[in-house]
């Protein structure tokens, strides 16, 4: 039988496939909506990579998981995920989430060559497709440093 945290696992690693897929587009087409795409999967596959985390501690250690988003990421970020990844993996996965809820928040926003440009709290922020490739090599690592059995 599957575990539940499995399961997240297998959905992060899917959506990680996915990023790896466009990434691979994008280099060969350079259309522009593919950024938008590569955030999203990256988003997703972040999401079910800190649930998989959240549900191992849950079962091995008794922990119990807050019902709200921003103490479960609270949680990941100062007590389970640093004691699997480096401090600037589990920034780089937060960032994620962040520049995620930003994009999605924002009034406008527009592609400007390799870049994704969108308006938040009164400030453009800019993430080029180097920086996205960047945070899908952090994914990578954290997923191949999830703890087995």
């Amino acid at each position: 039988m599957l575990n539940q945290w499995d399961f997240q696992l297998i959905q992060a690693r899917y959506h990680r496939e996915i990023v790896e897929k466009l990434i691979q587009d994008f280099e060969n087409y350079e259309e522009k909506r593919f950024l938008i795409g590569i955030l999203n999967e990256l988003a997703l596959s972040t999401s079910h990579l800190i649930n998989s985390f959240l549900i191992y501690i849950m079962m091995k250690e008794k922990y119990i998981i807050p019902k709200k988003s921003d103490l479960r990421l609270k949680d990941f970020r100062n007590k389970i995920g640093r004691k699997y990844l480096s401090l600037n993996l589990v920034m780089d996965l937060l960032k994620i989430i962040e520049f995620k809820k930003m994009q999605k928040n924002s009034p406008i926003q527009f592609f400007k060559k390799d870049k994704l440009v969108f308006l938040s709290k009164g400030v453009y922020i800019t993430l080029s497709f180097e920086v996205l490739s960047q945070l899908n090599q952090s994914l990578l690592t954290s997923l191949r440093n999830f703890p087995r059995n």
